[in-house]
Protein backbone atom coordinates (compact mmCIF):
# COMPACT_ATOMS: atom_id res chain seq x y z
CA UNK A 1 0.00 0.00 0.00
CA UNK A 2 1.50 3.31 -1.30
CA UNK A 3 1.41 5.67 1.64
CA UNK A 4 0.70 9.42 1.43
CA UNK A 5 4.01 10.89 1.27
CA UNK A 6 5.22 8.31 -1.96
CA UNK A 7 2.13 9.26 -3.26
CA UNK A 8 2.88 12.95 -3.61
CA UNK A 9 6.53 12.33 -4.58
CA UNK A 10 5.20 10.47 -7.11
CA UNK A 11 2.46 12.85 -8.64
CA UNK A 12 5.98 15.28 -8.53
CA UNK A 13 8.32 13.11 -10.62
CA UNK A 14 5.36 13.28 -12.86
CA UNK A 15 4.86 16.92 -12.88
CA UNK A 16 8.88 17.19 -13.24
CA UNK A 17 8.61 14.81 -15.92
CA UNK A 18 6.20 16.67 -18.10
CA UNK A 19 7.95 20.12 -17.22
CA UNK A 20 11.13 18.37 -18.74
CA UNK A 21 9.40 17.31 -21.57
CA UNK A 22 8.14 20.91 -21.94
CA UNK A 23 11.19 22.50 -21.66
CA UNK A 24 13.27 19.62 -24.15
CA UNK A 25 10.80 20.67 -26.60
CA UNK A 26 11.38 24.38 -26.61
CA UNK A 27 15.05 23.93 -26.02
CA UNK A 28 15.41 21.95 -29.33
CA UNK A 29 13.29 25.11 -31.06
CA UNK A 30 15.83 27.28 -29.61
CA UNK A 31 18.45 25.24 -30.90
CA UNK A 32 16.93 24.98 -34.36
CA UNK A 33 15.76 28.66 -34.37
CA UNK A 34 19.95 29.09 -33.29
CA UNK A 35 21.29 26.66 -35.93
CA UNK A 36 19.00 28.82 -38.37
CA UNK A 37 21.39 31.78 -37.61
CA UNK A 38 24.93 30.02 -37.55
CA UNK A 39 24.64 29.66 -41.77
CA UNK A 40 24.58 33.70 -41.78
CA UNK A 41 26.69 34.50 -38.85
CA UNK A 42 29.75 32.35 -40.97
CA UNK A 43 29.15 34.00 -43.91
CA UNK A 44 32.19 35.81 -45.49
CA UNK A 45 32.31 39.69 -44.67
CA UNK A 46 32.70 40.62 -48.30
CA UNK A 47 28.80 38.40 -49.50
CA UNK A 48 27.80 39.92 -45.82
CA UNK A 49 28.73 43.84 -47.38
CA UNK A 50 26.83 42.96 -50.37
CA UNK A 51 23.72 41.92 -48.31
CA UNK A 52 24.02 45.47 -46.83
CA UNK A 53 24.17 47.17 -49.64
CA UNK A 54 20.90 46.25 -50.65
CA UNK A 55 19.48 46.67 -47.28
CA UNK A 56 20.84 50.74 -47.38
CA UNK A 57 19.36 51.66 -50.95
CA UNK A 58 16.41 50.12 -49.90
CA UNK A 59 15.52 51.01 -46.41
CA UNK A 60 15.39 53.93 -43.71
CA UNK A 61 18.53 54.74 -42.32
CA UNK A 62 17.53 53.38 -38.39
CA UNK A 63 16.83 50.46 -39.80
CA UNK A 64 20.59 49.66 -40.50
CA UNK A 65 20.97 49.88 -36.45
CA UNK A 66 20.06 46.21 -36.18
CA UNK A 67 22.55 45.06 -38.34
CA UNK A 68 25.22 45.75 -35.73
CA UNK A 69 22.77 43.56 -33.16
CA UNK A 70 22.59 40.45 -34.52
CA UNK A 71 25.61 38.98 -33.83
CA UNK A 72 29.62 39.90 -33.20
CA UNK A 73 30.19 38.48 -36.36
CA UNK A 74 27.54 41.34 -38.32
CA UNK A 75 28.73 44.09 -35.73
CA UNK A 76 32.09 43.38 -37.18
CA UNK A 77 31.39 43.41 -40.54
CA UNK A 78 28.47 46.13 -39.99
CA UNK A 79 30.50 48.97 -38.05
CA UNK A 80 33.76 48.10 -40.52
CA UNK A 81 31.51 49.04 -43.70
CA UNK A 82 30.85 52.63 -43.66
CA UNK A 83 29.61 53.22 -46.90
CA UNK A 84 26.43 51.76 -44.97
CA UNK A 85 26.63 54.03 -43.65
CA UNK A 86 26.28 57.26 -45.07
CA UNK A 87 22.98 58.32 -45.79
CA UNK A 88 21.29 60.18 -43.68
CA UNK A 89 17.70 61.98 -43.14
CA UNK A 90 17.91 64.08 -40.18
CA UNK A 91 15.47 63.09 -38.58
CA UNK A 92 16.87 61.93 -35.51
CA UNK A 93 20.36 64.20 -34.02
CA UNK A 94 21.86 61.74 -32.07
CA UNK A 95 21.15 58.92 -34.95
CA UNK A 96 22.51 60.79 -37.45
CA UNK A 97 25.87 61.85 -35.61
CA UNK A 98 25.77 58.58 -35.44
CA UNK A 99 26.07 57.74 -38.68
CA UNK A 100 28.46 60.60 -39.71
CA UNK A 101 30.99 59.33 -37.37
CA UNK A 102 30.31 55.18 -38.18
CA UNK A 103 30.77 56.75 -41.78
CA UNK A 104 34.28 57.68 -41.33
CA UNK A 105 35.81 59.61 -44.13
CA UNK A 106 32.81 58.35 -47.07
CA UNK A 107 31.17 60.45 -48.93
CA UNK A 108 27.39 61.20 -47.42
CA UNK A 109 24.18 60.68 -49.17
CA UNK A 110 21.02 63.58 -47.73
CA UNK A 111 17.90 62.49 -48.06
CA UNK A 112 15.19 64.84 -47.36
CA UNK A 113 11.47 63.69 -47.49
CA UNK A 114 7.87 65.41 -46.21
CA UNK A 115 8.53 66.64 -42.35
CA UNK A 116 7.16 69.26 -40.28
CA UNK A 117 10.63 70.31 -39.20
CA UNK A 118 14.13 71.11 -40.56
CA UNK A 119 17.57 70.87 -37.99
CA UNK A 120 20.41 71.22 -40.73
CA UNK A 121 22.86 72.02 -37.50
CA UNK A 122 24.04 68.22 -37.58
CA UNK A 123 24.92 68.31 -40.62
CA UNK A 124 26.71 71.62 -40.77
CA UNK A 125 30.08 70.83 -40.21
CA UNK A 126 30.04 67.48 -42.79
CA UNK A 127 28.60 69.43 -45.55
CA UNK A 128 32.15 68.93 -47.14
CA UNK A 129 31.57 65.53 -47.40
CA UNK A 130 28.61 65.55 -49.82
CA UNK A 131 27.76 63.98 -52.78
CA UNK A 132 23.71 63.58 -53.33
CA UNK A 133 21.09 65.57 -52.05
CA UNK A 134 17.33 64.54 -52.32
CA UNK A 135 14.67 66.99 -50.89
CA UNK A 136 11.19 66.17 -51.07
CA UNK A 137 9.40 68.86 -48.93
CA UNK A 138 7.00 71.93 -48.40
CA UNK A 139 7.79 75.23 -49.60
CA UNK A 140 9.07 76.63 -46.16
CA UNK A 141 11.45 74.11 -45.27
CA UNK A 142 12.38 74.21 -48.94
CA UNK A 143 13.56 77.57 -49.18
CA UNK A 144 15.32 76.92 -45.31
CA UNK A 145 17.28 74.31 -47.56
CA UNK A 146 18.38 75.57 -50.28
CA UNK A 147 19.33 79.24 -48.13
CA UNK A 148 21.22 76.90 -46.23
CA UNK A 149 22.84 75.19 -49.35
CA UNK A 150 23.61 78.83 -51.08
CA UNK A 151 25.42 79.97 -47.54
CA UNK A 152 27.55 76.11 -47.66
CA UNK A 153 30.85 75.12 -49.14
CA UNK A 154 29.41 71.82 -51.12
CA UNK A 155 32.48 70.76 -52.79
CA UNK A 156 31.95 67.50 -54.30
CA UNK A 157 28.52 67.38 -54.99
CA UNK A 158 27.38 65.25 -57.69
CA UNK A 159 23.85 64.81 -57.69
CA UNK A 160 21.15 67.57 -56.39
CA UNK A 161 17.54 67.02 -56.79
CA UNK A 162 14.92 69.00 -55.33
CA UNK A 163 11.09 68.85 -54.98
CA UNK A 164 8.20 70.39 -53.48
CA UNK A 165 4.47 69.23 -53.84
CA UNK A 166 2.97 70.12 -56.91
CA UNK A 167 -0.38 71.74 -54.49
CA UNK A 168 -0.22 75.30 -55.98
CA UNK A 169 0.65 76.97 -59.19
CA UNK A 170 2.49 79.34 -57.45
CA UNK A 171 5.57 79.03 -56.23
CA UNK A 172 8.79 81.49 -54.59
CA UNK A 173 11.80 78.59 -54.17
CA UNK A 174 14.86 79.58 -55.35
CA UNK A 175 17.81 77.65 -55.20
CA UNK A 176 21.35 80.10 -56.23
CA UNK A 177 23.52 77.48 -58.30
CA UNK A 178 26.68 80.38 -58.27
CA UNK A 179 26.94 80.27 -54.67
CA UNK A 180 27.71 76.03 -55.47
CA UNK A 181 30.44 77.56 -58.00
CA UNK A 182 32.96 75.24 -56.23
CA UNK A 183 30.71 72.16 -57.07
CA UNK A 184 29.36 72.89 -60.43
CA UNK A 185 32.07 71.31 -62.08
CA UNK A 186 31.33 67.73 -60.51
CA UNK A 187 27.83 68.00 -60.83
CA UNK A 188 26.52 65.19 -63.09
CA UNK A 189 22.68 65.41 -62.47
CA UNK A 190 20.22 68.10 -61.63
CA UNK A 191 16.28 67.64 -61.17
CA UNK A 192 14.39 70.84 -59.68
CA UNK A 193 10.73 70.74 -59.19
CA UNK A 194 8.78 73.56 -58.94
CA UNK A 195 12.12 74.47 -57.29
CA UNK A 196 13.95 77.59 -59.98
CA UNK A 197 17.39 78.81 -60.58
CA UNK A 198 17.99 82.43 -59.39
CA UNK A 199 19.75 83.04 -62.40
CA UNK A 200 18.97 80.56 -65.47
CA UNK A 201 21.96 80.81 -66.96
CA UNK A 202 23.66 79.23 -64.13
CA UNK A 203 22.66 75.79 -65.74
CA UNK A 204 25.20 76.28 -67.64
CA UNK A 205 27.87 76.41 -65.76
CA UNK A 206 27.56 72.74 -64.84
CA UNK A 207 30.41 71.51 -67.87
CA UNK A 208 30.23 68.09 -66.68
CA UNK A 209 26.69 67.53 -66.43
CA UNK A 210 25.16 64.69 -67.56
CA UNK A 211 20.90 64.72 -66.58
CA UNK A 212 19.14 67.78 -66.65
CA UNK A 213 15.48 67.55 -65.18
CA UNK A 214 13.18 71.03 -65.00
CA UNK A 215 9.42 70.23 -63.77
CA UNK A 216 6.59 72.47 -63.87
CA UNK A 217 8.15 75.95 -63.95
CA UNK A 218 5.36 77.40 -65.62
CA UNK A 219 2.04 77.75 -65.86
CA UNK A 220 0.12 79.08 -69.41
CA UNK A 221 -3.00 80.64 -67.47
CA UNK A 222 -0.88 82.24 -64.60
CA UNK A 223 -0.08 86.13 -64.91
CA UNK A 224 2.61 85.42 -61.95
CA UNK A 225 5.18 83.40 -62.94
CA UNK A 226 8.89 84.62 -63.68
CA UNK A 227 9.26 84.68 -67.42
CA UNK A 228 11.82 81.26 -68.43
CA UNK A 229 14.64 81.47 -70.38
CA UNK A 230 13.74 82.42 -74.52
CA UNK A 231 14.98 80.22 -76.72
CA UNK A 232 18.19 81.32 -77.67
CA UNK A 233 18.93 81.42 -73.72
CA UNK A 234 17.67 78.33 -73.21
CA UNK A 235 20.21 77.11 -76.27
CA UNK A 236 22.38 78.82 -74.62
CA UNK A 237 22.59 76.41 -71.56
CA UNK A 238 22.81 73.19 -74.04
CA UNK A 239 25.16 74.44 -75.38
CA UNK A 240 27.31 74.69 -72.36
CA UNK A 241 26.72 70.73 -71.82
CA UNK A 242 28.13 68.90 -74.41
CA UNK A 243 28.10 65.45 -72.49
CA UNK A 244 24.47 65.90 -71.47
CA UNK A 245 22.82 62.41 -71.98
CA UNK A 246 19.35 62.82 -70.60
CA UNK A 247 16.92 65.90 -70.92
CA UNK A 248 13.77 65.66 -69.05
CA UNK A 249 11.26 69.35 -69.63
CA UNK A 250 8.12 69.27 -67.98
CA UNK A 251 6.00 72.79 -68.60
CA UNK A 252 9.49 73.86 -68.17
CA UNK A 253 12.45 74.71 -70.01
CA UNK A 254 11.55 77.90 -73.18
CA UNK A 255 9.33 80.51 -72.62
CA UNK A 256 5.89 79.41 -74.34
CA UNK A 257 4.99 81.04 -77.62
CA UNK A 258 1.98 83.85 -77.33
CA UNK A 259 -1.45 82.39 -77.18
CA UNK A 260 -1.97 84.49 -80.42
CA UNK A 261 1.07 82.44 -82.80
CA UNK A 262 -0.14 79.51 -84.98
CA UNK A 263 2.80 78.81 -86.76
CA UNK A 264 6.45 78.31 -86.15
CA UNK A 265 8.11 81.58 -86.02
CA UNK A 266 11.55 81.41 -88.54
CA UNK A 267 14.55 79.83 -86.33
CA UNK A 268 17.97 79.91 -87.73
CA UNK A 269 20.08 78.41 -85.28
CA UNK A 270 20.01 74.19 -84.05
CA UNK A 271 22.19 72.92 -81.32
CA UNK A 272 23.46 69.42 -81.34
CA UNK A 273 23.09 67.47 -78.79
CA UNK A 274 26.10 64.23 -79.65
CA UNK A 275 25.64 62.30 -76.24
CA UNK A 276 21.84 62.56 -76.06
CA UNK A 277 20.51 59.03 -74.98
CA UNK A 278 16.86 60.26 -73.67
CA UNK A 279 14.76 63.32 -74.54
CA UNK A 280 11.13 63.44 -72.84
CA UNK A 281 9.08 67.00 -73.21
CA UNK A 282 5.47 67.28 -71.70
CA UNK A 283 4.07 70.87 -72.34
CA UNK A 284 0.62 72.09 -72.82
CA UNK A 285 0.24 73.18 -76.02
CA UNK A 286 1.68 71.19 -79.62
CA UNK A 287 3.27 74.28 -81.05
CA UNK A 288 5.61 74.97 -77.89
CA UNK A 289 6.67 71.03 -78.29
CA UNK A 290 7.28 71.31 -82.72
CA UNK A 291 9.08 75.10 -82.22
CA UNK A 292 10.87 73.47 -79.70
CA UNK A 293 12.40 70.44 -81.54
CA UNK A 294 13.11 72.45 -84.79
CA UNK A 295 15.97 73.73 -82.80
CA UNK A 296 17.55 70.66 -81.60
CA UNK A 297 19.92 67.57 -83.68
CA UNK A 298 18.84 64.57 -81.89
CA UNK A 299 21.38 61.71 -82.84
CA UNK A 300 20.19 58.39 -83.74
CA UNK A 301 21.11 56.94 -80.56
CA UNK A 302 18.24 58.67 -78.76
CA UNK A 303 15.12 57.59 -77.52
CA UNK A 304 12.61 60.25 -77.75
CA UNK A 305 9.36 61.07 -75.62
CA UNK A 306 6.89 63.63 -76.61
CA UNK A 307 3.84 64.10 -75.08
CA UNK A 308 1.10 66.96 -75.25
CA UNK A 309 -0.65 67.71 -71.20
CA UNK A 310 -3.17 69.95 -72.66
CA UNK A 311 -6.24 68.34 -74.24
CA UNK A 312 -6.39 68.85 -77.92
CA UNK A 313 -9.17 71.26 -79.06
CA UNK A 314 -11.61 70.96 -81.59
CA UNK A 315 -11.21 70.69 -84.49
CA UNK A 316 -8.36 68.54 -83.62
CA UNK A 317 -4.64 68.92 -84.78
CA UNK A 318 -2.72 66.12 -85.53
CA UNK A 319 -0.87 64.46 -82.86
CA UNK A 320 2.37 64.38 -85.33
CA UNK A 321 2.09 68.11 -85.56
CA UNK A 322 4.15 68.69 -83.03
CA UNK A 323 6.75 67.64 -85.16
CA UNK A 324 9.22 70.18 -87.60
CA UNK A 325 8.49 69.90 -91.17
CA UNK A 326 11.87 69.19 -91.77
CA UNK A 327 13.25 65.90 -90.11
CA UNK A 328 16.63 66.29 -91.23
CA UNK A 329 17.26 67.16 -87.37
CA UNK A 330 15.47 64.29 -86.18
CA UNK A 331 18.09 61.77 -87.03
CA UNK A 332 16.65 59.00 -84.46
CA UNK A 333 13.36 58.44 -86.89
CA UNK A 334 15.47 56.92 -89.12
CA UNK A 335 15.88 54.12 -87.11
CA UNK A 336 12.44 52.91 -87.49
CA UNK A 337 11.97 49.26 -88.41
CA UNK A 338 8.09 48.95 -86.33
CA UNK A 339 5.68 51.34 -86.02
CA UNK A 340 2.59 50.81 -83.57
CA UNK A 341 0.01 53.92 -83.84
CA UNK A 342 -2.65 53.24 -80.54
CA UNK A 343 -3.05 51.12 -77.21
CA UNK A 344 -4.41 47.69 -76.64
CA UNK A 345 -6.13 49.39 -73.46
CA UNK A 346 -8.58 52.12 -74.33
CA UNK A 347 -8.49 55.58 -73.27
CA UNK A 348 -9.16 59.31 -73.95
CA UNK A 349 -5.60 59.45 -75.81
CA UNK A 350 -3.78 58.45 -78.63
CA UNK A 351 -0.36 57.27 -79.02
CA UNK A 352 2.33 56.34 -81.32
CA UNK A 353 5.44 54.70 -80.86
CA UNK A 354 8.45 54.10 -83.39
CA UNK A 355 10.71 50.95 -82.63
CA UNK A 356 14.54 50.82 -83.69
CA UNK A 357 17.06 48.06 -83.72
CA UNK A 358 16.53 45.89 -80.47
CA UNK A 359 20.11 45.76 -80.10
CA UNK A 360 19.68 49.86 -79.13
CA UNK A 361 16.23 50.19 -77.49
CA UNK A 362 15.47 46.32 -76.30
CA UNK A 363 11.49 46.84 -75.78
CA UNK A 364 11.53 50.52 -75.28
CA UNK A 365 10.54 52.59 -78.36
CA UNK A 366 12.94 55.29 -80.19
CA UNK A 367 9.98 57.79 -80.18
CA UNK A 368 6.95 57.94 -78.39
CA UNK A 369 4.41 60.95 -78.75
CA UNK A 370 1.01 61.00 -77.00
CA UNK A 371 -2.07 63.20 -77.09
CA UNK A 372 -5.53 64.17 -75.18
CA UNK A 373 -8.43 64.73 -77.61
CA UNK A 374 -12.01 64.76 -76.92
CA UNK A 375 -12.60 63.54 -80.45
CA UNK A 376 -10.35 60.39 -80.67
CA UNK A 377 -12.21 59.59 -83.97
CA UNK A 378 -10.58 62.71 -85.86
CA UNK A 379 -7.39 62.91 -84.09
CA UNK A 380 -6.79 59.46 -85.40
CA UNK A 381 -7.68 60.49 -88.91
CA UNK A 382 -5.23 63.60 -88.50
CA UNK A 383 -2.24 60.95 -87.15
CA UNK A 384 -2.85 57.93 -89.90
CA UNK A 385 -2.70 61.18 -92.57
CA UNK A 386 0.72 62.01 -91.27
CA UNK A 387 2.42 58.54 -90.91
CA UNK A 388 3.89 58.34 -94.64
CA UNK A 389 5.58 61.82 -94.57
CA UNK A 390 7.01 60.81 -90.75
CA UNK A 391 8.25 57.70 -92.09
CA UNK A 392 8.80 57.87 -95.32
CA UNK A 393 12.87 58.02 -95.10
CA UNK A 394 12.66 54.51 -92.74
CA UNK A 395 13.20 51.12 -93.49
CA UNK A 396 9.96 50.13 -91.51
CA UNK A 397 8.63 46.71 -92.26
CA UNK A 398 5.75 46.21 -89.59
CA UNK A 399 2.84 48.21 -89.07
CA UNK A 400 1.06 47.85 -85.44
CA UNK A 401 -2.83 49.81 -85.65
CA UNK A 402 -4.91 49.33 -82.25
CA UNK A 403 -8.78 50.55 -83.19
CA UNK A 404 -11.53 51.61 -80.40
CA UNK A 405 -14.76 51.59 -80.92
CA UNK A 406 -14.62 55.14 -80.89
CA UNK A 407 -12.76 55.37 -83.86
CA UNK A 408 -16.08 53.79 -85.61
CA UNK A 409 -17.68 57.37 -85.38
CA UNK A 410 -15.61 58.93 -88.18
CA UNK A 411 -14.03 55.97 -90.77
CA UNK A 412 -11.10 57.15 -92.65
CA UNK A 413 -11.95 57.11 -96.55
CA UNK A 414 -10.08 54.60 -98.40
CA UNK A 415 -7.97 57.90 -99.81
CA UNK A 416 -7.05 58.38 -96.03
CA UNK A 417 -5.42 55.06 -96.14
CA UNK A 418 -3.71 55.41 -99.11
CA UNK A 419 -1.62 58.73 -99.01
CA UNK A 420 -0.20 57.40 -96.14
CA UNK A 421 0.82 53.76 -97.06
CA UNK A 422 1.75 55.07 -100.35
CA UNK A 423 5.28 56.16 -98.76
CA UNK A 424 5.70 53.06 -96.55
CA UNK A 425 6.95 50.50 -99.23
CA UNK A 426 9.41 48.49 -96.94
CA UNK A 427 6.41 46.93 -94.30
CA UNK A 428 5.97 43.47 -95.05
CA UNK A 429 3.40 42.88 -91.96
CA UNK A 430 0.29 45.11 -91.21
CA UNK A 431 -1.59 43.93 -88.00
CA UNK A 432 -4.63 45.47 -86.53
CA UNK A 433 -5.76 45.13 -83.36
CA UNK A 434 -9.35 45.50 -81.62
CA UNK A 435 -8.36 47.39 -78.71
CA UNK A 436 -10.12 46.14 -75.57
CA UNK A 437 -13.01 47.68 -74.55
CA UNK A 438 -14.22 48.53 -70.58
CA UNK A 439 -18.29 47.65 -71.53
CA UNK A 440 -19.82 44.75 -73.92
CA UNK A 441 -20.31 45.29 -77.49
CA UNK A 442 -23.75 46.52 -78.02
CA UNK A 443 -25.58 45.99 -81.67
CA UNK A 444 -26.55 49.63 -82.30
CA UNK A 445 -22.63 50.57 -81.37
CA UNK A 446 -21.02 51.51 -85.06
CA UNK A 447 -19.21 48.79 -86.46
CA UNK A 448 -15.84 48.97 -86.43
CA UNK A 449 -14.64 46.60 -88.53
CA UNK A 450 -15.93 49.33 -91.68
CA UNK A 451 -12.13 50.31 -91.29
CA UNK A 452 -11.09 47.22 -91.86
CA UNK A 453 -13.43 47.47 -95.44
CA UNK A 454 -11.83 50.85 -96.39
CA UNK A 455 -8.02 49.79 -95.48
CA UNK A 456 -8.78 46.18 -97.22
CA UNK A 457 -10.11 48.44 -100.48
CA UNK A 458 -7.31 50.52 -100.22
CA UNK A 459 -4.75 47.46 -100.44
CA UNK A 460 -6.11 46.85 -103.77
CA UNK A 461 -6.42 49.99 -105.61
CA UNK A 462 -3.70 49.69 -108.52
CA UNK A 463 -1.35 52.53 -109.88
CA UNK A 464 -0.69 53.18 -113.65
CA UNK A 465 3.17 53.72 -112.40
CA UNK A 466 5.50 51.87 -110.49
CA UNK A 467 4.47 50.53 -107.22
CA UNK A 468 2.01 49.56 -108.96
CA UNK A 469 -0.28 48.91 -105.79
CA UNK A 470 0.25 49.91 -101.71
CA UNK A 471 2.70 48.11 -99.64
CA UNK A 472 4.28 46.16 -102.21
CA UNK A 473 6.45 43.97 -99.64
CA UNK A 474 3.62 43.25 -97.49
CA UNK A 475 3.59 39.26 -97.04
CA UNK A 476 0.76 39.31 -93.99
CA UNK A 477 -2.33 40.92 -92.94
CA UNK A 478 -3.42 39.80 -89.93
CA UNK A 479 -6.45 40.63 -87.26
CA UNK A 480 -6.84 40.37 -83.95
CA UNK A 481 -9.58 39.96 -81.16
CA UNK A 482 -11.97 41.75 -83.29
CA UNK A 483 -15.44 40.36 -82.13
CA UNK A 484 -17.58 40.54 -85.69
CA UNK A 485 -14.64 38.19 -87.52
CA UNK A 486 -13.05 35.08 -86.05
CA UNK A 487 -11.36 32.16 -87.70
CA UNK A 488 -14.80 30.21 -88.34
CA UNK A 489 -17.26 33.05 -89.43
CA UNK A 490 -16.80 36.85 -90.68
CA UNK A 491 -20.16 38.24 -89.55
CA UNK A 492 -19.64 41.53 -92.20
CA UNK A 493 -20.38 40.39 -95.51
CA UNK A 494 -18.83 43.21 -96.87
CA UNK A 495 -15.54 42.21 -95.40
CA UNK A 496 -15.66 38.91 -95.62
CA UNK A 497 -15.86 39.70 -100.01
CA UNK A 498 -13.25 42.19 -100.07
CA UNK A 499 -10.65 39.75 -98.21
CA UNK A 500 -11.28 37.26 -100.81
CA UNK A 501 -10.86 39.93 -103.37
CA UNK A 502 -7.72 41.40 -101.81
CA UNK A 503 -6.16 37.70 -101.74
CA UNK A 504 -7.04 37.16 -105.75
CA UNK A 505 -5.52 41.07 -106.34
CA UNK A 506 -2.00 40.26 -104.48
CA UNK A 507 -1.35 37.04 -105.71
CA UNK A 508 -2.39 37.63 -109.32
CA UNK A 509 -0.10 40.75 -109.21
CA UNK A 510 3.04 39.18 -108.31
CA UNK A 511 1.90 35.62 -110.16
CA UNK A 512 2.74 33.81 -107.06
CA UNK A 513 5.90 34.81 -106.73
CA UNK A 514 5.42 36.68 -103.56
CA UNK A 515 3.14 34.97 -100.60
CA UNK A 516 0.51 37.09 -98.99
CA UNK A 517 -1.57 35.23 -96.25
CA UNK A 518 -4.50 37.11 -94.15
CA UNK A 519 -4.17 35.46 -90.68
CA UNK A 520 -7.39 36.02 -88.02
CA UNK A 521 -6.53 35.40 -84.67
CA UNK A 522 -3.72 33.40 -85.69
CA UNK A 523 -5.51 30.89 -88.13
CA UNK A 524 -5.12 31.41 -91.94
CA UNK A 525 -8.29 32.99 -93.78
CA UNK A 526 -9.86 30.25 -96.50
CA UNK A 527 -8.65 27.39 -95.40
Amino acid sequence: MISCTENCELKEWKRLASMEAVLSKQLVQVRSQMNACIAACRLPPELLREIFILLRDDAEPKLMVPLSHVCSVWRQAALGYQDLWTGINLMNTALTDMFIRRSGNAPLSLCLDERESLDLGAIRHSIARLTHIEAYMAEPLMVKLCEFLSDAQVDNLVSLDLATPLDSEEFHTNIHLPSLSHSLHTLRRLSLWQVKPSQWSSIGACKGLRSLTLNHHYYVDSDKRDPLPSMNQFLDILESLPLLQELNLTLSGVEPLSQLVTTYPIHQRSVALPNLRHLYIKLKKVIDIGYLLAHLTIPETARVQVEVEKKLPLPVASLLTCLPSDFSNLRFLGTTTSIQLGEAEPGQGLSLKAFGEASAYGNEPCFEVSARSNDLSGLFRATLLHLGSIFRHTRTTTLKIYLQDDYAYSLPAIEDWVQPLLHLPTITSLRLYHARSSRPLQPADPVLEEHIVKLVGALTVTFPAAPYQLLPALTTLQLFNFPRVTPREIRHEILDEELKRLMQARRKATEGRTPFDILIDGTRFGL
